[in-house]
């Protein structure tokens, strides 16, 4: 159904088949929003495009791929055993879980959320990033197998931040990450304010805190992976993806071996059900399973499923390019946050504790994925 609606909806936005044909014009963004499926839009189509899916029940629903038109070659041979992944390293896993902390979080999440915005072409965008490295740099600052930096983007002002934990077992070729996106947007009515306020801290200060919770974790407790673990906190998601498409082709081209993605996009708002909520389309079903078998074993919290659509999250760049990636998200899409994109997003709606939950999992997934390099 939703799918349709999207269709639908994309096919009475289309300008005529010889604007198409002709390729682009000065205003025009080429935007895909399916598998396939890519159209010459207008800021004002993609907007009455955000709008409607929105109104659907979903966040995002298209990925902008004027940069990104189109795909390397997929060269990477597949990733096998993901079907037996099984608990392995409670030990650690319990040292990380001991040490989280929600104060923290919703110190990250209102520090993140007083900026004016954290749009992807503004100052305070930059500002954000450079916030975000800090404290990765903080918590890691007596680790030398830790790499901190920036990823730079050639087509906006944001760079996306990298925190990358060197594995040293004899599968440190392979990587495992978790990502959040660091950008907010004002876009009511799915037009986007490059100078709204825009204090997202549901979407995604919320994500970053848990990314940066579940990192400190991880380093505090001294965990060395056998494989390398790496932390993202991308930029230009609001606006069709363009960090995350922008690093997953990155790592494509380069061949790099990628056997795991976690998405953490909103994650302290709890809806009705109260229950971590994962996304079953465009995701591994392996990853997904095991994901759900660390719920049930770590973070003890009830959990459900859900469908977001096409591109809904950051997730869908490495999907997309043929990597697992799995997606937990706060609530049903349905019953999910309605202020986003809004001035009234704001950390009063969110419950720490909640977010917490997903921290548990963001750690065990990192140090269960990895595996200890002993």
């Amino acid at each position: 159904m939703k799918k349709t609606l999207l269709a639908l909806l994309a096919a009475s936005l289309l300008p005529t088949a010889n604007a198409l044909a002709a390729g682009p014009t000065s205003p025009l963004r080429l935007v895909e929003v399916a598998d396939g499926q890519r159209h010459w839009m207008t800021e004002n189509d993609i907007a009455r495009l955000a709008t409607e899916s929105h109104a659907a029940g979903r966040c995002g629903g298209y990925m902008d791929i004027t940069e990104f038109p189109d795909l390397p070659v997929l060269h990477l041979a597949p990733i096998e055993g993901l079907e037996t992944l099984a608990i392995r390293e409670e030990p650690a896993v319990q040292a990380a879980l001991s040490v989280l902390d929600s104060s923290r979080m919703r110190s990250d999440v209102e520090k993140l959320s007083s900026f004016h915005n954290r749009y992807y072409q503004s100052q305070t965008g930059e500002q954000a990033a450079q916030w975000i490295k800090e404290q990765f740099d903080a918590a890691g600052l007596r680790r030398s197998d830790l790499k901190i930096e920036f990823f730079r983007h050639a087509n906006f002002r944001q760079p996306s931040v990298i925190a990358t934990l060197q594995g040293s077992g004899p599968d440190a070729a392979e990587h495992i990450i978790l990502g959040a996106h660091l950008d907010s947007i004002q876009a009511q009515f799915g037009f986007p304010s490059a100078g709204g306020r825009a204090p997202g801290a549901d979407d995604d200060a919320s994500g970053v805190a848990t990314l940066l919770e579940a990192f400190r974790s991880v380093i505090e407790t001294g965990f060395r992976p056998n494989r390398t673990l790496v932390f993202m906190a991308y930029a230009g998601e609001e606006r069709g993806l363009l960090g995350s498409q922008d690093i997953s082709r990155t790592w494509r081209n380069q061949n790099k071996a990628v056997r795991g993605v976690l998405q953490l996009d909103m994650t302290m708002f709890p809806g009705t059900e109260r229950a971590i909520t994962f996304v079953t389309d465009h995701v591994s079903t392996d990853l997904t399973r095991f994901s759900i078998q660390l719920v049930e074993h770590y973070v003890k919290a009830p959990w459900r499923e859900t469908q977001c659509g096409y591109a809904c999250s950051d997730h869908a760049s490495w999907s997309k390019l043929g990597y697992p990636a799995v997606f937990p998200f706060e609530a049903s899409f349905n019953g999910s946050n309605q202020a986003i994109h809004t001035e009234r997003d704001l950390i009063g709606l969110l419950d720490m504790e909640h977010g917490l939950h997903f921290a548990k999992l963001g750690a065990a997934f990192a140090i269960e994925m990895a595996g200890s390099a002993n």
